[in-house]
């Protein structure tokens, strides 16, 4: 990864998630006791980790990666209930490759095989290795909001609601998915249906990006101008993101409020470390 990084880290940004111990110490030392995606201890393992029990423990762990030779690392880490792991596959080594449009552009069993200048591991040898997708890319210049503004609606899941304040006064909307390709958007009385479409331009756009304060959040936004009116869309939002609309230079519609789920903000001032 650190060689892959060398090579192509102006262009290519790499995460690595930590998350369950695949190999832990005190794992049970037959194979078949563990469970289908690791969990056993591996004979003549030189790292002694125990299986996490708290998370600040495997946070712990996390931090210790980057005093062990990779300090350059970006390592984000998995909840103990390994949702993003669960996400994602399950298997203990797995690597992706999102493209510029925010889409799944590969999957590899073994984050080995997609960088090994050979790509014959794991059934990848028809695909080939990373740097074979990347020479074939072509711009990779990442598509935003200023490209395709239903991009937030990919991520809906339900639930997810934002309130605003009109020039008519309160206003609450509420997304919900509906199948795998069309979000429902309830605005007060009114009900729209979304159909969610692939079509990103040739060549992206570039981003006018602003901030908008609500309460103590800076919140980034993504402006998209149409004549005299403006659409400010934060990807930070639940539903289709949009934070404020501005019609002629007065402000016609203005976040108070948002969340995922139910009862619960999404507005928390966060600081991180």
């Amino acid at each position: 990864m650190e060689k892959f990084e060398k090579q192509h880290g102006k262009n290519v940004a790499c995460l690595f998630v930590y998350t369950k111990e695949a190999h832990p110490d005190d794992g049970p030392e037959n194979r078949n006791e563990a469970s289908p995606t690791g969990g056993w201890k591996m004979k003549g393992n030189k790292v002694k980790i125990d299986e996490h029990k708290k998370y600040a423990e495997r946070l712990k762990a996390a931090k210790n990666l980057k005093s062990a030779g990779k300090e350059n690392w970006r390592v984000l880490v998995d909840g103990m209930d390994n949702a993003v792991h669960e996400a994602w596959g399950e298997l203990p080594n797995m690597a992706w490759m999102i493209d510029p449009r925010g889409r799944i552009a590969h999957k590899w069993a073994w984050v080995a095989s997609c960088t090994s200048d050979k790509g014959k591991r794991n059934g990848d040898e028809k695909t080939g290795n990373v740097y074979t997708l990347l020479n074939a890319a072509g711009s990779l210049t990442p598509y935003s909001i200023q490209d395709d503004a239903s991009l937030p609606l990919w991520g809906v899941r339900g639930g997810e609601w934002i309130k605003y304040k009109t020039l008519e006064g309160n206003l609450e909307v509420k997304f919900a998915l509906e199948g795998a390709d069309t979000v429902k958007r309830t605005a007060g009385k009114d009900e729209t249906k979304l159909k969610l479409e692939v079509a990103p331009p040739e060549k992206p756009a570039k981003a006018d990006m602003r901030e908008l304060t609500i309460g103590k959040i800076e919140l980034p936004c993504y402006v998209l101008k149409d004549g005299e009116s403006e659409t400010w869309i934060s990807p930070w939002l639940p539903g289709d993101g949009v934070a404020k609309v501005v019609q002629a230079g007065e402000v016609t519609m203005e976040l108070t409020d948002a969340g995922f789920e139910k009862g619960k903000t999404c507005l928390n001032a966060y600081k991180p470390e």
